[in-house]
């Protein structure tokens, strides 16, 4: 289905820009920012366990252990030298802003966008694509957030967040397109491509996300209810599919 990596592509631009203008616009925080982190780190985990690292299995054996590891490595070196954490910065004292945060998820986000891709050209049908994309675009939305947040801290002018924002944007259709078109590799590059997407997934949820949230015990319920709906939020198709279907991206 050549069509639906070019509709991904369109479709993550536009929830990318729709989601960053809306700190250019009002300012998102306290008990709302922290709830959406604890729905995007459900989203993530439940995307890595019952989506990608299933369909990186039937190729890749005992070795998807290996690639899940790989990207989980990844992240931790791009975050150590480049990438700041997305979280407030009263709470992350330590963190890069500006340049190094719009580097360090811009990478983050071709990675993953080449891996959507990939699962986009091999997907059987397109309630099969639906779920890939929901997949990368609901953690989208705390990081798109997140990156606003850091720029913003970081006084940089609305105009230039505005065009920092624009270039973000096409760092996932970029990949998408990249994963989609190009030869890239055999089934067996697109379940390494999903297993390191895993791993990257995996970090940025509990290297990131829930720490942060651990930290504040006051709304702890608020928190885990948010969790839980992030973890329901790509569930629903895989169990369907454990039930007696094929999983999904494979």
């Amino acid at each position: 289905m050549l069509l639906a990596p070019i509709l991904a592509a369109a479709v993550h631009c536009l929830v990318v820009l729709l989601v960053g203008a809306v700190p250019l616009t009002w300012k998102i925080e306290g008990k709302l920012f922290d709830a959406l982190l604890a729905f995007g780190a459900g989203v993530l985990l439940s995307a890595a366990f019952l989506h990608m690292m299933p369909a990186a299995i039937p190729e890749l054996g005992p070795a998807t252990g290996f690639f899940v590891l790989l990207g989980y490595l990844v992240m931790t070196i791009l975050e150590r030298f480049v990438m700041a954490h997305p979280c407030g910065e009263e709470a992350c004292p330590n963190h890069r802003l500006g340049v190094s945060a719009l580097i360090g998820l811009s990478v983050h986000s071709v990675i993953s966008g080449i891996a959507l891709g990939i699962g986009l050209r091999e997907a059987a049908d397109f309630s099969v694509s639906v779920a890939l994309l929901a997949a990368i675009l609901v953690h989208k939305v705390p990081e798109t957030l997140a990156l606003m947040g850091l720029l913003t801290a970081s006084h940089w002018r609305k105009k230039t967040i505005f065009f920092s924002l624009l270039g973000f944007s096409l760092m996932g259709p970029s990949g998408i397109l990249l994963g989609a078109f190009l030869n890239i590799g055999s089934p067996s590059v697109l379940g390494a491509a999903l297993a390191i997407s895993a791993g990257t997934f995996l970090y940025i949820a509990s290297a990131d996300l829930l720490p942060q949230l651990h930290k504040k015990m006051k709304q702890q319920w608020l928190h885990f209810f948010a969790f839980i709906l992030g973890l329901l939020a790509l569930s629903f198709e895989a169990f369907h599919h454990m039930s007696g279907g094929h999983l999904p991206g494979h």
